[in-house]
């Protein structure tokens, strides 16, 4: 009987573990590049803990850059676009939808 404890308890702290990688891994990714010394620290921690296979989700454009480019640098590229191009126009919209609704 304490045997099937044991076999239990350590199957247990595995997928305990394992829980603890993917989430790891998931901050890694909603994190980076923004914040870059606390991906560097989760990323020790993804590797003493075992490593992870798990890998970055986004959008179609994601996923073909993802087959040339590492997953680091395609992120860099999302953001940098994000931050000069995507987001003025959103402001430029809002601004527009401001506007229009209050006919300033």
């Amino acid at each position: 009987m304490p045997e099937a404890r044991l076999k239990t308890l350590f199957a247990w702290r595995s997928l305990a573990k394992e829980v603890q990688v993917l989430q790891f891994q998931k901050w890694v990714y909603h994190f980076y590049p923004e914040h870059l010394n606390i991906t560097i620290k989760m990323e020790e921690i993804i590797h003493e803990l075992g490593g992870s296979n798990l890998s970055p989700k986004g959008g179609r454009l994601f996923a073909i850059l993802n087959f040339f480019l590492p997953w680091k640098r395609v992120m860099q590229i999302q953001n940098s676009l994000h931050k000069t191009i995507w987001k003025p126009i959103l402001k430029w919209k809002h601004k527009l939808k401001l506007k229009q609704q209050f006919d300033l």
